[in-house]
């Protein structure tokens, strides 16, 4: 899981790839997943996303995605996608992604737009939604608004392709952002949940909801293949025990 990445470091982003696929690491494409729920792949394989709806990632999959011939999943956040205005955009980087420190980079836009999310998905990458405002859905008030953040009404183009990929992911993704009745709605018009807890996908797919390890571009070699190899999975046991008892509760 990635998020914003700056253009400067877009070289260092490559090399992260080219690392991991020296690893022996293969990328899978994302829409193999339904597949993967009733057949068993071996080998070390990995699905790579990337939340928040920056331009950025638009370009990346642009730049180097399609030159190692890598299809990734990108998670949009509606209202963050429909803005036009840039001070609406930083208020929203600050405000609902979190991102207090925020630095303008030297690209012209800061999120992707409609036509964007359309061209990934031409492209044969999945977009899937991540929320219509990334709110912490532990924080909604009502059930109303909970159900409108997760599966309510968004524009029809979107609308077709979300529809389409039925893949969701939770704003910042930690296991207090789960509830069940947060859980129950996505589980109900998604078919992959994506959450922030590290931890392999071997038994899980069959319940919908997917483990993610989070990278930064900052990661060296040592920190990616540890991570990758799952040296830190360990700090999530307790978290991953609780989302499946919270599931075998649905």
């Amino acid at each position: 899981m990635y998020h914003d990445i700056k253009k400067k470091d877009f070289q260092k982003f490559s090399d992260q790839i080219k690392l991991i696929k020296k690893d022996g690491w293969s990328f899978v494409d994302p829409k193999k997943l339904e597949h993967l729920r009733k057949k068993k792949i071996r080998g070390k394989n990995v699905i790579l996303t990337f939340d928040d709806g920056f331009y950025s990632n638009y370009l990346i999959a642009k730049k180097i995605l399609k030159k190692h011939n890598i299809k990734a999943i990108f998670f949009i956040p509606y209202n963050f996608m429909m803005m036009k205005n840039k001070k609406n955009c930083l208020y929203f980087i600050k405000n609902r992604l979190k991102i207090k420190n925020y630095k303008l980079d030297q690209l012209k836009k800061i999120n992707m737009n409609l036509h964007d999310t359309i061209d990934l998905s031409k492209k044969n990458h999945v977009v899937g939604f991540h929320t219509k405002s990334h709110v912490e859905l532990s924080k909604c008030k009502t059930d109303k608004k909970l159900y409108d953040e997760i599966a309510g009404p968004v524009n029809n183009k979107f609308k077709k392709i979300i529809s389409f990929n039925k893949y969701f992911s939770f704003p910042f993704g930690k296991i207090n952002d789960v509830s069940e009745k947060s859980f129950n709605i996505a589980k109900t018009n998604y078919k992959f949940i994506f959450l922030g807890i590290r931890g392999e996908n071997k038994m899980n797919l069959k319940n919908s909801f997917i483990f993610r390890d989070n990278f930064t571009i900052d990661y060296d070699k040592k920190m990616i293949l540890s991570i990758l190899n799952g040296y830190f999975d360990f700090f999530y046991f307790f978290k991953r025990r609780k989302l499946f008892k919270l599931y075998s509760k649905i």
